[in-house]
């Protein structure tokens, strides 16, 4: 069985990833209307 503290880092990790992804997405979205 999962512990709740388990499932919590595995959702913490899935949510960083995800931002991370959209922070990417938003800095070459800038660096594209800047140039």
């Amino acid at each position: 069985m999962i512990t709740k503290q388990q499932a919590q880092n595995k959702i913490e990790k899935l949510l960083k990833s995800k931002f991370k992804d959209q922070i990417v997405i938003i800095e070459e979205a800038t660096l594209i209307m800047i140039n």
